[in-house]
Formats: C-alpha cells, structure tokens, sequence
C-alpha cells in the first residue's frame, strides 16, 4: 500500500491528487450516478434487502456488519470494476479470491495497485462500520427512524426508485448521517485539534471519496428503512463498547432485529 493516496506525500500525492480530483467533483459525479452508478447501486440495495428479509423469515437477529460489508463490498466492485460479486452469498467468488491474493501476496504478484487496494478498503471497511453505527442509533431511538421512515415514505412513495434528485431533498437523511458520523468521531476526543474529528477530513488532503461514499451511505438505508423497522434485542450491546482496529468500531458486533414494514410490528 505504499502508493495509496492517502499515504504519498510530496510530488507524488500532488500528481495523483490531480490525475483523480475531476473524477469526484459533485458535477461529475451526478452525471455518473444518474446515467450508470445508480442502478447498479440499486441493484445492491436489492440484494441487502433480500439478505435481510431471509433472516428475518427465519426470525433470526441480524448481525448488521455481515450483510452491510457485503453490500459495501459489492458496491465497490461493481462501480470500480464492473464486476457483480454478490460476496454474501458466494464468498468463494474468484474476484474476492484475487483481493486476498494481492492482501498477502508480494509486491510482484499483486492483482490490483496499491491505489485499486485502497479504493476497496476504504469503500469496504470504513463504509459499513458507519452504516452499521448509524442503523444502532435508528434502532435505539425509534423515534428518529420513524421520521426517517415517513421522510422516505413522502418523498418516494410506494417505495419508488431512487433518484439522486430525491436523494438530495432528504435533509432529515444528512442530519442522521452526520449526527451519526459526530457521535463515533475517529479520533480521540481528549486531543481535539482543528478538523481531525471531521470524518472526511478538511483541506487539499480531504477524502477524494467523500460525496460517493455519503451516497452509498444513504442508498443503503433507504433501502433498509423502506422495507423494514429495526429494533435492538437481547444480544444488542447498548451503549456499544469502542475499539480501533485500525478505525474505529464496535467492540462486539451490532446485533439488530429486523421487522418487515409490510408485517404488524409486535414489539421488539
């Protein structure tokens, strides 16, 4: 990883940083969400809805970062690579075979760059560990999700397709995020300097990723929000317990009960 962005310095991140900055700009990235990211994320979003409503059929709790790093990971591949994994239900896919290749292989049998590697961590890891908080903190505080549910509900009725237009209207959807992404900030809170306990990062440095990564985010619970409540249960840990391990998480996994919007709600 010794060419990742986020670890050149000097010369280096400065032609890198240059050569990817356009690729991310809010302009270029709603002209790519809308003609080809946004089905393929929907398609994602499809997927985590069916993995969670097998559990929830078998009337089995749901450990949140299993099906969400999933969906993290699909995405990453299928809007970077092209490639459709479905890494929940086929572990052994041979593109996931490859990413272990390149984790542990030398440098000259590597699959993918070091850039490639930290496009998917970043995208993988960092991604569900933060979707993952912020369906903890819907779950503990019903009422939140429930204005998060009628938000969705009015803006696409009748779990209609998501559009990045619908997308950006849904402030009380930003607020959560960014209410969530405060609460667990990265670093420690007992050394505060100006903007490290901002998520993304501030300044030429700032996280390339930033605006697909929010968008992921936010696809990922509305998909989740328009088909089901989520509850905590006997194996939810509340508060959570923190580590890092190499960001920030939860200690034990976020176990949640899943409930279908389309079923009476009989308690949790």
């Amino acid at each position: 990883m010794k060419k990742a962005i986020s670890i050149y310095v000097d010369e280096g991140w400065k032609r890198l940083r240059t050569l990817l900055s356009p690729t991310f700009t809010s302009g270029k990235l709603k002209e790519v969400m809308m003609e080809r990211m946004f089905p393929i994320i929907g398609q994602y979003g499809d997927m985590l809805v069916k993995n969670l409503r097998r559990e929830e059929e078998k009337g089995k709790a749901v450990t949140v970062k299993d099906v969400l790093g999933a969906y993290s990971m699909d995405v990453i591949t299928g809007t970077s690579f092209g490639v459709n994994v479905d890494s929940l239900n086929n572990p052994q896919d041979p593109f996931l075979m490859m990413n272990t290749q390149n984790s542990n292989g030398k440098e000259s049998q590597k699959v993918f760059s070091d850039l490639e590697m930290a496009a998917q961590f970043a995208g993988y890891d960092a991604t569900s560990t933060t979707i993952s908080f912020i369906m903890y903190e819907l779950a503990t505080h019903p009422n939140v999700q429930k204005k998060r549910q009628d938000e969705i509900d009015r803006v696409l009725p009748n779990k209609a397709p998501v559009t990045y237009d619908a997308l950006m209207d849904m402030e009380y959807l930003d607020m959560v995020v960014n209410e969530t992404l405060r609460l667990f900030s990265k670093e420690n809170k007992g050394i505060i300097d100006p903007y490290v306990y901002m998520p993304f990062g501030n300044g030429p440095r700032n996280c390339l990723g930033m605006r697909f990564t929010l968008i992921s985010m936010k696809l990922a619970v509305i998909s989740v929000l328009q088909n089901f409540t989520l509850h905590p249960c006997e194996e939810t840990q509340i508060p959570p317990k923190l580590t890092r391990k190499p960001i920030l998480q939860p200690e034990k996994p976020i176990i949640l009960k899943v409930v279908s919007r389309d079923n009476p709600i009989t308690g949790s």
